[in-house]
C-alpha cells in the first residue's frame, strides 16, 4: 500500500504505518499526525504517534520527527510510559532492536493482557526487528493462538 493510499483511507490505526508505506516523504508523516490527532479515539492517539514515530525515526531525520510529533505527546503513549516505568528503555526512544522490544512487549500487554509471561520471554529473545515489526503491527488484530504461532516460527 502506498502512503497516499492511507491518507485517504483516513483510518487512524492504519494512518500510524505510513512511514512503512510506499511513496511516503516527511509532508505525508505531517498529514498522517494532523489525521491521528483529528480522527483517533483520545485514548489511542498518543499510542498511534508513538507507533508512527517509532516507524519515522529510522527512515527520517530525528529533529523533524520531534518536531512534527511532540517530544510531549509520545510521553503521553502507555507504550511509553509502560517500557520506561520498567526501566528498559534509555537514551533514545526509537528504533534499536532494544526499543523495538520494548514496543512490542508494551503493545502486547495493552492489547493482550492475559499472555502469559513466557510471551514476553520470547520477545526479549527476538533479535529480528523485522519479525518484531510484524508482530507490532498485526498484534491488534491477531487472537493469543496467532501471536503464539508467531513466537513459534521467531
Amino acid at each position: 500500500m502506498e502512503g497516499k493510499e492511507a491518507l485517504a483511507a483516513g483510518l487512524p490505526g492504519l494512518l500510524a504505518l505510513v512511514p512503512l508505506m510506499k511513496g511516503t516523504d516527511l509532508a505525508m508523516i505531517e498529514a498522517s499526525v494532523r489525521q491521528i490527532e483529528e480522527k483517533a479515539p483520545a485514548g489511542q492517539r498518543a499510542d498511534l504517534l508513538a507507533i508512527l514515530y517509532t516507524f519515522a525515526e529510522g527512515q527520517y531525520d530525528i529533529q523533524q520527527i520531534q518536531r512534527i510529533i511532540g517530544r510531549e505527546r509520545l510521553m503521553q503513549s502507555t507504550l511509553y510510559q509502560e517500557a520506561f516505568a520498567e526501566g528498559r528503555v534509555e537514551g533514545r526512544v526509537g528504533g534499536h532492536l532494544e526499543d523495538r522490544r520494548e514496543l512490542c512487549a508494551a503493545a502486547l500487554r495493552k492489547w493482550h493482557p492475559g499472555l502469559p509471561a513466557g510471551t514476553f520471554q520470547a520477545i526479549a529473545d527476538c533479535n529480528d526487528e523485522e519479525l518484531l515489526k510484524e508482530l507490532i503491527l498485526n498484534a491488534p488484530g491477531w487472537s493469543a493462538d496467532e501471536i503464539r504461532r508467531w513466537l513459534l516460527r521467531g
